[in-house]
């Protein structure tokens, strides 16, 4: 759903924005807080506490969570919203990618939608053994005043064989 930027919507953004601001870590920002606040239920606007959210972390870097039934929590961890992002990124492109192969493995194709599909299923094969969880290199041991990270792509690389291997295996 886009945001309609009327001027009472931009105005609650705003409101809403600075709440999360002000929330300490640790602190939750709770869905009576922000009714009281701007005067409507939240639950029934959550594309403008999307908004709010995005807004606050782009001024502060704030990051919440949702605490069920509550509102949200501030959080001290940022990268736990990239690990869910890159979590939400895998599923949805395992599910792209499985779409696909059925539909070419089920359906007599044309050559055109051959010269389509083919790129695609790379693209999302790439990106499913791009975003899979793997260990990071172990960096305790490592001079990082020498450390290179294309040194250390190849088992990226080694993996994306590995899967592209295994799917066409």
């Amino acid at each position: 759903m886009n945001l309609v930027p009327t001027s009472e919507n931009v105005e609650y953004v705003h409101i809403l924005a600075a709440m999360f601001n002000d929330c300490p870590i640790d602190g939750v920002v709770t869905y009576s807080q922000m009714q009281s606040k701007i005067g409507r239920n939240p639950r029934n606007l959550r594309y403008l506490v999307s908004a709010a959210r995005r807004l606050s972390n782009k001024e502060s870097g704030a990051v919440f969570k949702v605490v069920p039934n509550v509102g949200y929590q501030r959080i001290r961890d940022g990268v736990s919203a990239g690990t869910a992002a890159l979590t939400k990124a895998r599923r949805a492109t395992k599910r792209g990618l499985q779409t696909v192969t059925n539909w070419m493995n089920k359906t007599n194709l044309t050559d055109e939608e051959l010269r389509r599909a083919y790129p695609v299923r790379t693209q999302l094969s790439l990106v499913a053994a791009l975003s899979a969880r793997r260990a990071a290199p172990d960096l305790s041991e490592v001079d990082l005043s020498t450390y290179r990270a294309k040194d250390h792509t190849q088992g990226t690389l080694d993996a994306i064989k590995s899967f592209r291997h295994k799917r066409n295996g």
